[in-house]
């Protein structure tokens, strides 16, 4: 198929007939073959209508002139919508007076490259667009190709907000490049191990805040935990800047590319708490131990969790046989049901247990012995 393109022109002849009538018309042609800028043109549009770009001619008057159909995906607008109103009034109210002060650059001949601006999309939701434009006097047209960023955009102010977040967090927080590198830190770590700025770790190795037998440790035990798995968690004790220690909670999670993000807590005051505990108890222990009257502690059901020495010596049980519901052995047969009804109407009613009841040892004695229990009540009056 070829495409032509004829164009013709008459021409009179001065050879009047006899009868007076004027002379033969005669016309001069031209016929062209168009076929390539033809296929030129159906190529250029196939790619103008297969864009996902919104592509588009706009008139120096602001009235779109040409779109092509991303314009309708993107925005949900017919074409026609597109076409009946100035192209400044699908601009984000806050976008126009930036938007109008581009078209004036482009008016007066400069193009545009990289310019963003948001778009009302049918439904009210906006689009963020980066435009490069350029402007044709001789024709009174702009072209311009706009590329939808609102993933990008999304996707950044989220990363700002995380970043926001993990600046302002109260664990310690870093990242490290493959190669265990500092290359982030936010101020609680940085406050944690005794830094002032991000630059004094950049580069730096995490091996800088343990001794020679935790960094074996973790090289032999942890890494390849963190490479398998992708996360582990650990106690250690890290170092100060100034040589001191103090014990942490380390939290390492592996990314695809090899980083690893490390959220460190200091757990000092949790050990002093701990430790404190277990001080509590081993006095607890000792004066329990050191009592002269019998001292048992149970479970809600009744369930022993631990009796003292000297209840032993009474009963004749130790705490393994005593252990659970064991210790209801001891009570004297006459006495276990009324006992064991008491004690639970003491749970049920939260209120203090007491009564005289007997013991019967295992050689046969018979024991007689005042009980008594309060229960330990949680902070929403619940019995522990």
């Amino acid at each position: 198929v070829k495409w032509l393109q004829g164009a013709a022109r008459p021409e009179r002849l001065n050879n009047e007939s006899q009868s007076g009538s004027e002379g033969d018309i005669l016309w001069d042609g031209l016929v062209m073959d168009i076929t390539e800028l033809k296929q030129a043109q159906t190529e250029r549009d196939r790619f103008f209508t297969i864009s996902l770009d919104l592509l588009c001619i706009v008139g120096f008057d602001g009235y779109f002139r040409r779109l092509n159909p991303a314009w309708s995906n993107a925005l949900g607008y017919s074409i026609a919508e597109l076409f009946a109103k100035p192209m400044l009034e699908f601009v984000h109210p806050d976008d126009r007076k930036a938007t109008a002060a581009e078209g004036e650059k482009l008016l007066a001949g400069t193009s545009s490259i990289s310019f963003e601006n948001r778009y009302i999309c049918k439904d009210g939701s906006y689009k963020c667009l980066l435009w490069t434009a350029s402007p044709f006097s001789e024709e009174g047209l702009i072209y311009s190709v706009g590329h939808d960023i609102t993933s990008r955009k999304q996707a950044e102010s989220k990363l700002q907000r995380q970043a926001v977040a993990m600046a302002a967090a109260y664990d310690g927080i870093a990242i490290l490049n493959a190669s265990e590198e500092y290359i982030y830190s936010n101020q609680a770590y940085l406050k944690m191990y005794g830094f002032l700025n991000p630059s004094d770790l950049l580069g730096k190795s995490w091996k800088l805040f343990y001794d020679a037998a935790k960094i074996q440790q973790i090289e032999r035990e942890i890494m390849p935990e963190l490479h398998k798995k992708g996360y582990c968690n650990i106690e250690a004790t890290g170092q100060r800047r100034d040589g001191t220690l103090f014990p942490q909670e380390l939290s390492l999670t592996r990314l695809a590319g090899g980083e690893i993000i490390s959220i460190v807590r200091d757990i000092t005051k949790r050990k002093q708490v701990e430790s404190a505990l277990r001080s509590s108890r081993r006095r607890y222990q000792t004066l329990a131990e050191a009592s002269p009257v019998c001292i048992f502690h149970t479970d809600t059901l009744g369930n022993c969790l631990y009796v003292n020495q000297r209840w032993s010596e009474i009963t004749g049980l130790n705490a393994e046989i005593a252990a659970e519901s064991g210790w209801m052995n001891a009570i004297h047969p006459d006495d276990a049901e009324r006992v064991k009804n008491e004690w639970h109407r003491a749970i049920i009613e939260k209120i203090p247990f007491k009564s005289e009841y007997r013991f019967q040892r295992p050689d046969g004695r018979v024991i007689w012995v005042i009980g008594q229990a309060i229960a330990e009540i949680g902070d929403k009056q619940e019995i522990k």
